[in-house]
């Protein structure tokens, strides 16, 4: 454990990477929330900007892979997003979509906007859309949540909605996330001033036609795009007015491995402490790509359809869990033998088991990609 004071002045901005505690002595701002003279912890991996709004210090204390720079600069703080958080305080658009490009701060944006709304009395929710790197939901889902009350990480909050799309990617996907986006922001934007949705950070080939699809099924009273404008140029012209084009912050970047490293977090997050639940598979239902449907297990294949899985890839799966329609846990199928499976999983109550292309390792430090369903007449016999 490393320990450092250091000395903050209203012309600076202290980045702090977790993992990392810090104990605020004066008056402190993070992300639009009043830290003065309190402990914050930061998640490993997690970078928060500390702003003084007068002459301040900082005890750090870092852990392993933990760091901290002092800097100046005008892309460095929330002050880059000020005309941003002051359209959204006295326009109060419905429905605030955020598109960017990986590491381009959209979770750092949605947390100092919900902080500004509740700051100015305003009823937030958030949709977390970035089925790879979500904070809500874990990997393959999309969560969302009614805010109470100010926060540093989203990772904090539990969701209140869940829809499974079964893969870290909208990529062939695209259709049942925009379809399970929209069903959640239809639920939950009715009970709050302010829903802030964001997405994921495919934009390149044809993700930006489907950020545009998106926006365009959502209709959002707000679309910001931020970080590099040419990226986004198809979506900047075809909503230009509506939409604001706002700088990414400097050092948000994460490394393959730290994305990874979340990721298992998330999994963990959802699924240990789990208790093994066996069923017959006869008394429930499959869900793959958003249907429902009774599968068959003969001669070590499971038959859904016309589809095709050797019984073997189940192992390790990480699957949603739901009940009349609702996503109510999630899980991991541990065993499958005869027309039985088991999965380990903290929600026991359940009538439809939930597919996906994700396996994870026993310990839950690896994730492996599943080669899922295939025709079954396109199988070399």
């Amino acid at each position: 454990m490393r320990i450092s004071l250091v000395p903050l002045l209203e012309t600076r901005i202290l980045l702090v990477k977790g993992p990392a505690t810090a104990v605020c002595e004066g008056t402190i701002d993070i992300l639009g929330m009043d830290a003065s003279w309190r402990k914050v912890s930061v998640r490993p991996g997690k970078v928060l900007p500390f702003e003084a709004t007068g002459r301040s210090k900082i005890k750090i204390s870092l852990g392993r892979w933990g760091n901290y720079k002092l800097l100046a600069g005008n892309k460095v703080g929330v002050s880059i997003w000020k005309d941003l958080a002051k359209n959204v305080v006295t326009n109060k658009p419905k429905c605030i979509m955020l598109v960017g490009a990986n590491d381009t701060g959209k979770s750092t944006l949605t947390t100092y906007l919900s902080n500004i709304a509740i700051a100015n009395g305003l009823k937030v929710s958030i949709v977390d859309g970035d089925v790879g790197q979500g904070d809500l939901a874990p990997p393959g889902c999309i969560g969302a949540s009614k805010i109470e009350e100010q926060f540093l990480d989203l990772r904090d909050i539990d969701a209140e909605y869940y829809r499974f799309i079964g893969a870290p990617s909208p990529r062939t996907m695209e259709g049942l996330v925009i379809w399970s986006v929209k069903d959640i922001v239809d639920k939950i934007s009715t009970s709050s001033d302010i829903c802030i949705i964001n997405t994921d950070g495919y934009i390149d080939e044809q993700g930006i036609d489907y950020k545009i699809e998106l926006a365009e099924t959502l209709k959002p009273g707000l679309i910001v795009y931020l970080g590099n404008p040419a990226k986004g140029k198809k979506l900047l012209d075809k909503f230009k007015d509506k939409i604001m084009h706002v700088d990414a912050p400097i050092l948000v970047s994460k490394t393959h491995r730290e994305r990874e490293k979340r990721r298992l977090e998330q999994f963990s997050r959802f699924v240990y402490g789990g208790k093994p639940i066996m069923f017959g598979i006869r008394n429930k239902k499959f869900g793959l790509a958003g249907r429902l449907y009774h599968i068959v297990l003969e001669n070590g294949l499971i038959r859904l359809g016309s589809k095709e899985l050797p019984a073997r890839h189940l192992y390790g799966m990480f699957v949603g869990l739901s009940k009349a329609g609702n996503v109510e846990g999630f899980g991991v199928i541990v065993r499958v033998a005869h027309d039985r499976i088991t999965v380990k999983t903290k929600s026991p109550d359940f009538d439809a088991v939930l597919l996906s292309n994700m396996r994870l390792s026993r310990d839950m430090k690896r994730q492996y990609q599943i080669p899922l369903f295939v025709d079954a007449d396109s199988r070399s016999e």
